[in-house]
């Protein structure tokens, strides 16, 4: 037999009334929001940082204000942490635990933080504002007296544009008020009780000290220990004991300092990893001085070895992830659409060069069918070399097992939360994408970077095969080719002897970057036939173009950075003579995948490749068997599919498709 409750649902043989179903409803989703876990768990964070945020105003302010001063600034800061940390907590809940859109991340938008953060500051404002003006009276006014503020601030603020209407009949509005009145409720509490009432006992002595301070004293209210001294030191005694506490309490934020030196410790280099040690060590024993205890160097030093075994097991397993390559996509089964090449792609009048900021070598001035010279260098002119802050990265983090480690990162449930954020930082449409497996979102950071445009264009052959910037692009002989600041990049070096050696004339190089922001799946630039594929190992700096300017880079100048990065090497046998494309790493891009296997035919705009964060594409081609189209430059942003890239010569003279 079933044990029932007060609150379970029982069966009526009559039909409920259209009053009893309204009253029912209502009554359903009021329970349903005021024990909604995600938004309890939130309001405790906001009851939080209310308090701690009026704390330290009040603490930083004391004596540079009126007192009244204060206490409103006070109000102020503790209200905006309050709506801010609510908002950005119960958001990063909903899409961690609850799978929501990761699009409620962002900051912007009609859904976006900030707005979000302004329909709580009503909130919030309405609730305390009307339960400080009524908290003499019984509960009942108060609660009543609070839901009707709430619902009159969103009523205004939404008459006013600032907020959206406020949705529902006038009893939804009331019964939901009532609900985030009881949690903010509940919220206080627990925090409360999770503190043992030390921030509160410290905000009421701020705020009696604040009182006391400046109020004159009558000779009436003068006794052998002066009140005033005494409510200030009383006053004083509590606000001390903020910060005094058991060491015992302390515990949980050593492992947490020590768990975050140990992950850090994996992905340093050794000199950094010491310093670091050194630095947590540090950091332990200030935390015991701040706390008012003596040092607990039993608990440190248990804490500290276990940072550094921590980070040195954890180095290893990074370590064997470049062993076994963690990242797996499915291949893309959406293929584009054949069409012809179009016409007036290729323009044989001599391109000028001036007038752009780039880099040019001319080593034979006569000029081919497309009106570039027959043996050229054409690239951009990358900056003096890598910033301060990329110096300082590399200086101190190994690029390899930082990669990995950002990658188990990305592959990791709880980094959906970087997408909306990501996204709206480099200007990302997500609706031009699908996500994978039919599934409703992106599960996790890796699958949105590696995301399926929801419509795939015509491609016709010589089309842009992915996105990224042109950086170089080049014709000539073997030896003239591929020269980058000066330095002489053999193809031996780039491809490997065995694929080296199937190029023997004139040769035709084009790099790409793809930028984060970059769609990330490379497709097939002509029809071919897959015969090569080896994977090179080497290191993981980052591809832009700045490294190439660097003077030192592990030993080489940073021009080679195409040859001392791991990258992959595709030769493809094809109409138009032998290609090889050479898919290169970065910095958290070690891991790249090659879909179709060696021995495949397969077909212009086919998915062939996929990044799992942005990297660099070099193409490789003979050079008398490919025309440059009109107007393409170093600089220029390649869309997939639409933007011309090389365009194969005999679908341009059989078709007598130049612009002239």
């Amino acid at each position: 037999m079933t044990a029932s409750t007060i609150l379970s649902r029982q069966s009526f043989a009559t039909p409920m009334s259209s009053t009893q179903s309204q009253v029912d409803g209502l009554v359903t989703a009021f329970t349903a929001e005021a024990t909604r876990p995600t938004t309890l768990a939130s309001m405790v964070v906001g009851a939080g940082m209310y308090r701690l945020g009026r704390l330290g105003t009040m603490a930083a302010l004391e004596g540079r204000l009126a007192n009244p001063a204060v206490r409103a600034l006070s109000v102020g800061t503790g209200l905006f942490s309050e709506a801010a940390s609510f908002q950005l907590s119960n958001r990063a809940l909903r899409v961690g635990l609850e799978g929501a859109d990761p699009r409620l991340m962002q900051l912007g938008g009609p859904h976006g933080l900030a707005r979000g953060t302004l329909e709580s500051l009503v909130t919030f404002s309405a609730l305390r504002g009307a339960g400080s003006l009524a908290r003499e009276q019984n509960v009942v006014v108060q609660h009543a007296l609070q839901s009707s503020a709430m619902v009159g601030g969103h009523q205004l603020t939404g008459t006013l544009g600032l907020t959206p209407l406020p949705q529902g009949n006038l009893a939804e509005q009331f019964l939901h008020a009532e609900a985030t009145n009881l949690q903010m409720q509940a919220g206080l509490g627990v925090f409360h009780g999770l503190t043992g009432g030390r921030v509160l006992a410290a905000e009421r002595s701020l705020e009696l000290q604040l009182a006391l301070r400046g109020r004159p004293i009558f000779a009436s209210q003068v006794r052998p220990l002066d009140v005033r001294e005494e409510s200030m030191s009383r006053a004083s005694s509590a606000s001390s004991r903020l910060y005094s506490f058991n060491p015992l309490f302390l515990i949980a934020p050593k492992l947490l300092i020590g768990w975050g030196a140990g992950y850090l410790l994996s992905t340093l280099r050794p000199r950094a990893a010491i310093a670091t040690l050194l630095g947590t060590g540090a950091a332990l024993v200030g935390l015991d001085y701040l706390s008012g205890s003596d040092p607990q160097w039993i608990v440190d030093a248990a804490v500290l070895g276990g940072a550094a075994a921590y980070g040195y097991f954890r180095s290893r397993s990074l370590r064997r992830d470049m062993q076994s390559n963690p990242f797996r996509t499915e291949y893309d089964t959406a293929h584009p659409m054949r069409i012809p090449v179009p016409p007036g792609l290729v323009d044989p009048r001599a391109v000028t060069f001036e007038g752009r900021d780039n880099q040019v070598q001319i080593f034979n001035a006569k000029t081919e069918g497309d009106g570039f010279p027959t043996s050229f260098i054409w690239s951009v002119n990358p900056p003096r070399g890598l910033s301060f802050g990329q110096r300082f990265f590399y200086r101190f983090f190994d690029p390899m097992r930082f990669t990995f480690s950002m990658g188990r990162l990305a592959r990791s449930n709880f980094s959906r939360l970087l997408i909306g954020g990501f996204a709206s930082w480099k200007g990302i449409d997500l609706e031009r994408f699908n996500v994978h497996f039919g599934q409703s979102r992106f599960r996790n950071f890796d699958e949105f970077f590696t995301r399926r445009l929801r419509k795939v264009p015509d491609f016709y052959p010589g089309a842009a095969p992915a996105e990224g910037k042109l950086l170089y692009m080049a014709r000539g002989n073997l030896d003239q080719v591929l020269t980058i600041k000066g330095e002489q990049i053999t193809l031996r070096d780039l491809l490997g002897a065995d694929v080296a050696e199937r190029f023997t004339g004139n040769v035709g190089v084009m790099i790409t970057y793809l930028s984060p922001r970059d769609y990330h799946l490379s497709h097939a630039l002509v029809d071919g036939k897959l015969v090569y594929h080896r994977r090179m190992p080497g290191m993981a700096w980052t591809v832009g173009p700045e490294i190439w300017s660097e003077r030192s880079v592990e030993g080489k100048p940073g021009a080679h950075y195409l040859t001392f990065n791991a990258r992959d090497v595709v030769l493809k046998e094809t109409p138009y003579g032998a290609m090889a494309t050479v898919y290169v790493a970065a910095t958290n891009v070690y891991s790249t995948e090659i879909h179709p296997p060696v021995g495949t035919e397969v077909k212009a705009g086919m998915h062939e490749q996929s990044y799992h964060f942005g990297s660099t594409n070099v193409y490789v081609f003979e050079a008398d068997r490919f025309y440059f189209p009109r107007g393409i430059h170093p600089g220029q942003q390649m869309e997939f599919g639409r933007t011309p890239f090389l365009i194969p010569r005999s679908e341009v003279d059989s078709k007598d498709q130049r612009s002239l």
